[in-house]
């Protein structure tokens, strides 16, 4: 019953045909979250793809406290699904990617990453918090940003990317 837009669905019913089995550890959106309408289209089909849901946020406007309570939760919950798998499949840029990558760290476990769009360029428009723009916490942001991007990416079994300036970028890095 879980649905997705149709390429990405389409790209992880194919992915699934490769692996005994293909577990999601995603957040789902339901009726009623801002995104839902928008990329909720089309029903996954391939039987051995399964959704392990994350603790999402209770809301869209949350604060800085919040969102680190989040991610703990993230990453307790994590810290129980990694050990289970084989292959972590990390999605860049994101927070759960990046806290995934920790806890594959931790359990020394192999990954790969798929980079949907260069991270650092993406910060601008990932950062929730406009007030704090010309801030010390910003700078920060984007320098935690930049490190966790190529660690992860440097660390990587292999890659697979969103077009030819992030394939550069990640060649460099030795991915």
């Amino acid at each position: 019953q879980y649905r997705y837009s149709k390429g990405e669905r389409q790209y992880l019913d194919n992915l699934a045909g490769y692996f005994s089995e293909l577990v999601l550890i995603t957040f789902v959106l339901r009726k009623g979250d801002p995104s839902y309408e928008s990329c909720i289209h089309s029903t996954f089909s391939a039987s051995n793809l399964s959704i392990q849901e994350m603790p999402g946020p209770k809301s869209f406007k949350i604060s800085i406290l919040g969102k680190l309570w989040q991610f703990l939760k993230v990453f307790i919950f994590l810290f129980k699904v990694v050990p289970k798998v084989d292959v972590l499949y990390i999605f860049l840029p994101s927070y759960p990617g990046a806290l995934s990558w920790i806890v594959a760290k931790i359990f020394r476990k192999v990954h790969i990453v798929y980079g949907a769009d260069d991270w650092e360029q993406a910060s601008e428009s990932m950062f929730k918090w406009q007030s704090l723009k010309n801030s010390w916490f910003y700078s920060l942001y984007l320098l935690v940003n930049r490190w966790m991007e190529r660690r992860i990416v440097e660390t990587a079994l292999f890659s697979v990317v969103a077009g030819g300036q992030l394939k550069a970028k990640y060649t460099g890095w030795g991915c």
